[in-house]
């Protein structure tokens, strides 16, 4: 059921402005409902866009709802709902005839999978929930004829945390498949599925060893969820945590995540599909609160990468173009989620603690008050560092 959601209206331009030399519109634009988040959009054309996350508004024993909101290209609202379930919207996934929308489902101090689709007019087509008596924590893929569902459930009591990583497949409807929970190590968080072209998947995410430390894991699997193998990254010098994953038109993945150890910084690595590092460097501290949410594809051979309070942009030999930290009048912000802008500026969705937060940048990723930061400290990694197999059950 949806509810349409009449207070969201009332809004706050931060800074709006234009460049006169490229005639680019910027700004930051917040929405005043406190307890809300924005953590994707998708651009249909410049007076179509959608935004998706959570409303905290009349939740129920501290649970959030999902939230939708249609806008013009300049954050005008067209109309915004709020459907009724206790979940979030972490990503949403444009099918052709409507957004098929995934989120963690918040009930009885749980977290599991929720997930469901609606119309470009806002209406429910369906929903479906998945998960297991534990916290499931995880994120989602595309598939050939559905969507992947990969991430981690752990069992915290007393006495012994239990952790497995966790598959589920479903179909174009919401369908469960099938699913699988592996015990891989001490714990393992998958947060990406790429497809492979003889249908099996390469699953990317982080495994941690005997001694605590991140390791990068993939897992090559069947099309039916059985393992082919289980390798894990060695001879890196950092403890190496993924965040974020996209898969490039060469058919190379793209990887980055926090840097841990002490460093708190950034990593970037181009792999291909056989765990090959193909380029690879990491930035130290390159804004404050560095913390990786997404990386996205922009225009240009361009790849954003989205920080807890700003972004990178990096070229396709990892250049670094710009970091950018924005400052709107608020103490908190998280930004989650970076999109093209159809005039080559972007967009940068996320929660401020005023409520909702939409800084709209020029090409020179200029987007109202912001600092910028010059990084020079960057260490290049290996190509081809030891794959090792890991055991997994």
């Amino acid at each position: 059921m949806k509810k349409a959601y009449l207070p969201i209206i009332i809004c706050l331009y931060i800074l709006i402005g234009l460049n006169s030399l490229s005639a680019q519109s910027y700004f930051q634009k917040t929405y005043h409902n406190v307890n809300e988040g924005l953590q994707d959009m998708i651009i249909k054309s410049d007076s179509e866009i959608y935004l998706f996350g959570y409303s905290g508004i009349d939740n129920i024993n501290g649970s959030k709802g999902p939230l939708v909101i249609k806008t013009d290209g300049n954050m005008h609202m067209l109309w915004s709902y709020r459907y009724g379930d206790s979940c979030t919207i972490q990503k949403a996934i444009d099918t052709g005839d409507g957004f098929v929308c995934f989120g963690r489902h918040e009930k009885n101090n749980n977290y599991n999978y929720a997930i469901f689709k609606i119309n470009y007019a806002g209406d429910l087509l369906w929903q479906h929930g998945y998960g297991t008596y534990y916290y499931d924590f995880g994120s989602i893929s595309t598939a050939p004829d559905g969507f992947i569902i990969t991430g981690e459930s752990i069992n915290f009591d007393s006495t012994i945390v239990t952790d497995y990583s966790n598959i589920f497949k479903i179909n174009n409807n919401g369908e469960l498949g099938w699913h699988r929970f592996y015990r891989i190590e001490n714990a393992a968080l998958i947060n990406y599925a790429h497809p492979l072209p003889d249908s099996s998947f390469l699953m990317i995410g982080t495994y941690f060893d005997t001694l605590q430390h991140n390791r990068i894991l993939f897992i090559k699997i069947n099309q039916a969820g059985d393992i082919i193998y289980t390798k894990a990254l060695s001879d890196l010098p950092n403890d190496l945590r993924v965040q974020s994953a996209i898969s490039l038109t060469d058919n190379s993945i793209l990887l980055t995540g926090d840097v841990e150890n002490n460093e708190f910084g950034v990593f970037i690595l181009q792999i291909d599909t056989t765990g090959n590092i193909l380029n690879g460097v990491k930035h130290i501290r390159p804004i404050s609160n560095a913390s990786v949410n997404s990386i996205s594809s922009l225009w240009n051979n361009r790849y954003a990468i989205n920080l807890a309070s700003g972004l990178l942009v990096i070229d396709s030999t990892f250049n670094l173009l710009a970091a950018k930290s924005y400052i709107p009048t608020t103490t908190q912000i998280q930004f989650f989620e970076t999109k093209n802008a159809l005039d080559s500026g972007v967009y940068i969705v996320g929660q401020a603690s005023q409520g909702l937060i939409v800084v709209k940048t020029d090409t020179a990723y200029f987007g109202g008050p912001c600092n910028t930061f010059t990084v020079t400290d960057f260490t290049t990694y290996p190509f081809y560092p030891t794959l090792d197999s890991i055991s997994a059950s």
